[in-house]
């Protein structure tokens, strides 16, 4: 009678025992179909829907020609394309990516390549790689050919603004690109043309024109905003030869003045090194610290910080205070938003970043996702559960000791004990491997890595003779993701985009 019992409340130790672990692995287990995103689970016998497709269809030499590549996927920020590499005969214009509605009412994502075919000529273009974070696929090849134009080309030449005119800060420099097309090569370029045309509060300049291509010609404007809200350039008309021309009007977002940057102060013969150049003007001094206080001070506000935590907080606030005293001001932010996103006290450094960012001028920006550890939250989550899990499984254990040592054979509790630690350091495993094994991704976001610019302008094709798209603030966060030579293209949060020089990017 004792004996049974005995197994009676062996039976149910054993059942009330197990019901928590099978509640734990059932948890654990939904989590990772639910949020598995497209990691350890994910359906990598789907294919990617890709379709490609040329406009016009019977290309002529010196007219845009486009290449679109549709892709089956709603977020043109996760799509890149690897294009192969062009023939000599074909000129890149611009690379373009937006949503395209299907007629059944799908979000694709359309990535167009404009060209100019610069020769008559048969040429096919190898398939283009296409990426998401889940899966990749290959266009077909294409096949085209260019004819020259079969009646005797007629000029009709006319001027357009290549392209936004960004915002320009009040003292500083910035360039506009204006196109000549459709110009006989045969008569002499028009120059000159923007003199006396400066608006009050502004400076212009213009360059000589370059060629770009048989009839097409381009000229840099330089423009100095001296005060105002935006600088307005009036549509301009005058003869060139036997043509009446007209440059459209164009007007110029004006941002406020930058506060003044340190430059190198130079001794010169007969002084101590007070004499500074600043965008080419002398600037005389007694005392380079007066030109320091004009410098905007590192944030002093800081935030209450968990004991645990505030060591490292204070190394990282540090760290950042010394690369902006340095004048490193975007690489400042890079580390604090470096550490916002990976540091344990990540959430503690969000209002000294914003702080900056509003003394930069800096407009639309976002807040890292936090993975302390680079470790994507949603697992932190569950090793908790599983961590308190485990503490109550032990709690148990030890209070039911009498009941295990009463059990047959002499290791039958200690066995059990050590499964459940071997599970913990399973799961331990699994928690600082993840990021190598890839079975969590950090969010659904770009595929393209999270950056920081330093001053700079963006062009529409990776070469400093392309249009220039926009301009790019200190310390703008983009996300970069393709790279073509010295260049790879950057995206702001608010969607303004470019190809931007290499040096200019701080990766974090």
């Amino acid at each position: 009678m004792e004996k049974q019992g005995m197994d009676r409340r062996k039976r149910l130790f054993r059942t009330r025992l197990l019901k928590p672990l099978q509640i734990t692995f059932i948890l654990l287990f939904f989590v990772l179909f639910v949020f598995q995103g497209d990691g350890l689970l994910a359906d990598d016998t789907e294919t990617l829907e890709v379709q490609i497709d040329t406009y016009p269809a019977d290309p002529i030499v010196s007219n845009p020609w486009s290449v679109y590549i549709l892709v089956k996927h709603p977020s043109p920020r996760e799509v890149s394309v690897e294009p192969p590499r062009f023939p000599s005969s074909l000129a890149l214009e611009r690379v373009r990516a937006e949503v395209k509605i299907t007629e059944q009412g799908e979000r694709w994502t359309r990535v167009e390549f404009l060209f100019t075919p610069l020769r008559a000529d048969t040429v096919t273009l190898e398939p283009f790689e296409v990426k998401t974070p889940a899966r990749r696929a290959m266009s077909a090849p294409i096949n085209i050919s260019f004819r020259e134009e079969t009646v005797r080309r007629r000029y009709n030449p006319d001027f357009r603004w290549l392209g936004t005119a960004g915002p320009i800060r009040i003292g500083e420099s910035g360039e506009l690109i204006l196109e000549l097309a459709n110009w006989d090569p045969f008569k002499k370029i028009p120059q000159g043309f923007f003199q006396g045309q400066a608006p009050v509060d502004a400076i212009l300049e213009e360059s000589l024109p370059f060629e770009v291509r048989e009839g097409v010609y381009r000229y840099t404007i330089k423009v100095i905003p001296i005060q105002g809200s935006a600088v307005k350039l009036e549509p301009i008309t005058f003869y060139s030869d036997i043509y009446a021309l007209t440059v459209p009007g164009i007007a110029i977002p004006v941002l406020p003045a930058r506060p003044e940057r340190l430059r190198e102060a130079e001794k010169q013969d007969g002084n101590s090194g007070d004499d500074i150049s600043d965008s080419g003007d002398e600037i005389v001094i007694d005392k380079i610290g007066q030109l320091l206080a004009d410098k905007p001070a590192f944030p002093a506000s800081r935030e209450k910080v968990f004991p645990l935590f505030r060591r490292e907080y204070s190394q990282i606030i540090a760290r950042a205070e010394t690369l902006w005293n340095e004048y490193r001001w975007a690489e400042a932010l890079a580390e604090l938003r470096k550490n916002e996103r990976d540091s344990l006290s990540g959430p503690f450094l969000i209002s000294v970043r914003r702080e900056i960012e509003q003394m930069m001028g800096l407009g639309l920006t976002e807040n890292e996702s936090w993975h302390p550890l680079k470790i994507p939250f949603l697992l932190w989550v569950l090793f908790v559960l599983f961590i308190l899990l485990a503490v109550t499984f032990l709690l148990v254990l030890r209070t039911r000791s009498g009941i295990l040592k009463m059990s047959a054979g002499p290791h039958r509790g200690s066995g059990f004990a050590t499964i459940i630690v071997l599970f913990l350091v399973v799961v331990l495993a699994f928690f600082f491997l993840e990021e190598s094994l890839g079975f969590f991704r950090p969010g659904s976001g770009s595929s393209g890595k999270a950056a920081v610019l330093k001053e700079t302008l963006g062009y529409r094709i990776p070469d400093l003779k392309g249009a220039i798209s926009d301009r790019f603030d200190e310390g703008q966060p983009v996300v970069v993701g393709s790279y073509m030579g010295g260049w790879c293209f950057a995206e702001t949060p608010d969607g303004r985009s470019g190809w931007v020089p290499g040096g200019s990017v701080i990766v974090y």
